[in-house]
């Protein structure tokens, strides 16, 4: 029997790399959920456009709560080369 791999684990790495990942994290979530929200506003009419953007925001604030990381950020991936 091997060891097996956890993918959606809620530990956090010390120190400088752990705040690194912290600010990756900021930087990507604060910056989706601002685009995703000024997109959603400026597409009102659109339900396909509605969609994408609220996807975004979504994924953001999974993103910023550090929730489903590996999950968000291949949605996340998927939905900006959607757009």
């Amino acid at each position: 029997m091997g060891c097996s791999l956890q993918r959606l684990f809620s530990t956090f790495p010390d120190s400088w790399p752990g705040f690194g990942l912290l600010l990756l994290r900021l930087g990507g979530g604060i910056a989706l959920v601002c685009l995703g929200i000024s997109g959603f506003l400026a597409a009102l009419g659109e339900p396909v456009s509605i969609v994408r953007y609220f996807v975004a925001v979504i994924a953001g604030v999974f993103l910023l709560t550090g929730l489903w990381t590996p999950v968000m950020g291949a949605l996340i991936a998927i939905d900006e080369l959607w757009m």
